[in-house]
């Protein structure tokens, strides 16, 4: 009974193996096969971006030197614009963004689900006393969206919204600190009906 035994762990240990490096494969595949487009005008136009949330900001600028964008096309085909504005000032917000394209709706509606989830765990692994309080009041944006409040000790400290209209799914991150409230979701909204 022990060499049966001894003989199924050696089958399920091979397996496994064989499946780890089958997945690193893949994703080194992935990797090697994603490429880097250049960022033009008319795409920093389709991203919200610090520069539009100024307006929300009593009294303040932001910087557009601590802005960086990226451009990609993966293996699918599906492209993928990324925003980030992140200052070394402690008194200045952090924003991210992106704006994913798909090939089909079926693709869109997985990125859509996988940005929110991304979201949510990216949140609890940087610091175990944030919550993502989720506010679904905004389902009228885009195709479907889902909109939440990020809370540190119970305190607003920013907002996540994740968009899907059609083939393209948006994802807004804002982290700010306590004297700029920015109601960065209507206006986001507002932003991604009239940008796509």
């Amino acid at each position: 009974m022990t060499r049966s035994l001894f003989k199924v762990l050696a089958v399920v240990f091979v397996l496994f193996v064989c499946s780890a490096i089958a997945l690193v494969g893949i994703c080194a595949l992935w990797l090697a096969t994603t490429k880097k487009l250049p960022v033009a005008d008319p795409d920093k136009a389709m991203i919200v971006r610090s520069v539009d949330l100024v307006p929300y900001f009593d009294g303040y600028s932001l910087a557009e030197k601590w802005e960086s964008f990226e451009k990609v096309r993966y293996l699918d085909q599906s492209d993928e614009l990324t925003y980030e504005y992140d200052s070394p000032e402690e008194d200045e917000p952090y924003i991210s963004s992106s704006v994913t394209y798909e090939r089909n709706r079926s693709d869109a509606n997985s990125t859509y689900l996988i940005e929110w989830t991304a979201e949510s765990i990216g949140l609890n692994i940087a610091d175990g006393d944030i919550d993502l309080e989720e506010n679904n009041v905004f389902y009228s944006c885009g195709d479907r969206a889902r909109f939440g409040n990020i809370l540190h000790q119970g305190h607003l400290t920013g907002h996540v919204l994740v968009a899907q209209k059609g083939n393209a799914i948006y994802a807004i991150l804002q982290l700010q600190v306590s004297q700029y409230q920015i109601p960065i979701s209507g206006m986001s909204c507002l932003m991604i009906e009239y940008r796509n």
